[in-house]
Formats: structure tokens, sequence, C-alpha cells
């Protein structure tokens, strides 16, 4: 079981057909990456001495939250995540032949670089639609959070690998109707409980 309080790491991969990308994708995501150099804002990089070795960690087993869960919202999720201060500080996008794939991060707002100029309100709203546009086949996992100079300790990394969508919304943003009457909607969600508790339900 992971609480988001003992969460200092969260990466989620949107895997997007190039297809889907240019003809399904809300307007506002794609008018981001054009803004922003056609690749996003990706995290900040501090240069290391090519003689310094780079950190040797032990393997582990990450701990499952999902495997394979398909359609499964992610909205409730990001909410969430917003709620306990949770903050988007990268979002930026790779492209091959057949793919996109859009990679959201995120971290409690203390651990920021508040000094380093962001578009941080905008990356929010961008994950936002992201994260509501469809239900996805959903990978999710934790495992203990690493970084160089810091001594591993219970901390936590949340990583979601999400494909397979099924959209919910129209390139507009407004729901999809069923035939049957109503909004389309996500079979399961991954949420973060009352308590804490990151889980599908």
């Amino acid at each position: 079981m992971l609480n988001i309080a003992n969460a200092l790491s969260q990466i989620t991969d949107i895997f997007v057909s190039k297809k889907d990308y240019e003809g399904s994708l809300h307007d506002a995501v794609k008018n981001f990456f054009t803004k922003h150099n056609g690749v996003g804002v990706p995290p900040l990089t501090k240069q290391s001495s090519p003689d310094q070795p780079k950190p040797q960690y032990e393997r582990e087993e990450p701990q499952i939250i999902a495997k394979d869960e398909p359609n499964c919202g992610l909205l409730e999720y990001f909410n969430r995540l917003c709620d306990h201060e949770f903050r988007v500080y990268a979002l930026y996008r790779e492209v091959n032949e057949r793919w996109v794939k859009i990679r959201i991060q995120a971290c409690p707002d203390y651990d920021i670089e508040w000094d380093k100029e962001r578009p941080f309100s905008e990356m929010n709203d961008v994950a936002g639609i992201l994260y509501g546009m469809a239900g996805f086949r959903v990978d999710a996992k934790h495992f203990t959070y690493k970084k160089p100079g810091r001594t591993p300790d219970e901390k936590r990394s949340i990583f979601v690998k999400a494909d397979q969508l099924n959209w919910l919304v129209k390139p507009d943003g407004q729901p999809i109707i069923k035939e049957s009457g109503g909004a389309k909607k996500a079979r399961r969600n991954l949420v973060i409980a009352d308590d804490g508790e990151v889980k599908l339900a």
C-alpha cells in the first residue's frame, strides 16, 4: 500500500498515436507544445563533471498498484495530487514514427525550485486536460525515491504508464455522449483515497 504522504515524485507517460494526436487531441494541448518549441517544458538538468561517477543503486522490484488495467480514468488521481499540493514542474513530449509520448512530472510544491522561471500554472492546466481526455490501459507502480546526493529512505516515486486510449471527450473538451445516452465514463479509476492511499476504485 502506498500513501501519498510518502511520495516525493510522480511521473506519468501518456502514449498517443500520431493519428489521434493530430485528430482527437484538445487544441490547447497541441498549442502548448507549439508554443514551447515543439517539445514542451522538460525538467531542469544539472551539469555534472564527466569524471564524476554515476551513483549505483541496488535493483529493486517495484510495488504494483495497477497492471494492464483497461479503460482506467486518471483525472480523479490528478485532481487529488493537486489537493495534496503536488505541482507539475515538467511537461514535454517525444515523437517517433507511430507515437507521441507525453511525460508529466510532478512533485510536492515544497520540493520545487520556485526561483527557476517556468509556466507552472499553464502546465497544470494542460496536464488536467491530458489526464481527463480518455480512459487508458494503465500500469501504475511505486518504488524507492532515488536522487544523486540523497540517501534513499522510505520516500517513494510513483510511475504511471497510460496507453490504448478510450476517448471520453471531443477535441473541444466536450464529453462524448453514448448512443444509449449519458456521457462516456471510464470503467475504473486510479484514485487517492481520503486516507491518502493510492489505489484503483
